[in-house]
């Protein structure tokens, strides 16, 4: 019997709000199951004082719990794609494939003091994974999808693109759009991406 693909979603800063009943990203994340998947958002609160450690620790449980009886992805967004690469290098071989989302992943200097201040968990999950992307095997990397817009005013593209990984741009403009519109109309095309991907 073929396993139902778990895809568990990572927001980004913008998180707080995400479980409320009528969120936007709560409600495209549910229009996942229409493509045979079933979606777990992770909730990182990124803006509360918790530290990190215990939220990946959340993370951590949640993949482990979810990857018992089933093949799962990842799909992040924005500050989202720090904390992906920090448990798909604790847990490899549990992550089928990873999709980010107009990713912050390089660079995590250029985070600005203002971000630092009210997203520490963010700065220190962005610090973390650089080493947690050096981690990833060749291998590894062909099962990252990373798509990014033409333009973006708070994530470049060079933030986004990933050596030896699949690096898509797409034709929008503006961070929170990029976001809204692969959540969406983008889901099919991503999805199809984790399921061909050999884990």
């Amino acid at each position: 019997m073929t396993k139902k693909l778990q895809v568990i979603y990572i927001p980004g800063l913008g998180d707080s709000n995400v479980h409320k009943r009528f969120n936007g990203q709560r409600l495209l994340v549910s229009t996942w199951r229409l493509w045979g998947v079933t979606p777990h958002i992770f909730q990182v609160n990124w803006a509360d004082k918790e530290p990190f450690t215990s939220k990946f620790d959340r993370l951590l449980k949640l993949v482990n719990t979810v990857s018992q009886n089933h093949s799962v992805g990842i799909v992040c967004a924005s500050a989202g794609a720090s904390a992906m690469l920090n448990v798909w290098a604790a847990r490899p071989e549990a992550i089928r494939a990873a999709v980010s989302i107009a990713g912050k992943i390089n660079y995590p200097e250029t985070i600005g003091s203002g971000y630092r201040s009210k997203y520490p968990a963010f700065f220190e999950s962005a610090q973390q994974s650089a080493a947690a992307l050096a981690s990833l095997t060749p291998a590894d990397r062909t099962r990252l999808l990373s798509i990014y817009g033409i333009a973006d005013e708070i994530v470049p593209a060079k933030d986004s693109i990933v050596k030896g990984a699949h690096n898509r741009r797409v034709w929008s403009m503006s961070h929170p759009v990029t976001i809204a519109l692969q959540l969406g109309i983008g889901a099919p095309r991503f999805l199809r991406f984790i399921k061909s991907a050999n884990s």
